[in-house]
């Protein structure tokens, strides 16, 4: 995994101080609204594999993406009104032991269009972040995550500035 990954490397190659004892243990979790959207989404889940399977519903897929994603998807992209109007929200829990005291962090992130215009804006913001920060990067080649490369950059500052949101919403740190 890429969290995993990131600390090694943070630890192990790039050698930062404490980074050999933060080796998280973690889950990731998709939730849904309702029972109903679980229905809904199993049941489109379903169609679609079985669909996806044969040549044939490949080209049903592929000729009606509407009727199949029940007006998600279309030939002609979203609209400016549903591009404005979609937005990703992330919850992330850490818990764990600070000198011996159980301690717990909820952070809020959210990104405004993560399928269009976020996804952009994610990519230019590193783009320029490695731009003009070259020289201050602790590593200065290989093969490294976001996290071991850029973990001492600005990016998360541009990212505030630039409307990608993260708030702590509970701390007992």
């Amino acid at each position: 995994s890429v969290v995993r990954s990131s600390r090694r490397t943070m630890s192990s190659i790039l050698n930062l101080p404490g980074m050999d004892r933060m080796m998280p243990q973690f889950g990731v979790y998709f939730t849904l609204k309702s029972r109903w959207s679980l229905f809904k989404m199993a049941l489109a889940g379903s169609c679609f594999n079985f669909l996806a399977q044969r040549s044939w519903g490949r080209q049903l897929l592929l000729r009606f993406p509407r009727f199949f994603t029940m007006g998600a998807f279309s030939p002609e992209g979203p609209s400016k009104v549903q591009m404005e109007n979609n937005k990703w929200i992330g919850h992330f829990f850490a818990a764990g032991l600070v000198k011996g005291e159980r301690k717990e962090v909820v952070l809020r992130a959210e990104l405004h269009d993560p399928g269009y215009l976020g996804t952009a804006l994610l990519f230019v913001l590193v783009a320029k972040t490695l731009l003009e920060e070259k020289e201050s990067l602790t590593a200065k080649k290989g093969v490294l995550t976001p996290a071991a490369l850029l973990h001492d950059s600005k990016l998360l500052h541009r990212m505030s500035e630039h409307g990608v949101n993260f708030k702590i919403e509970k701390s007992d740190l």
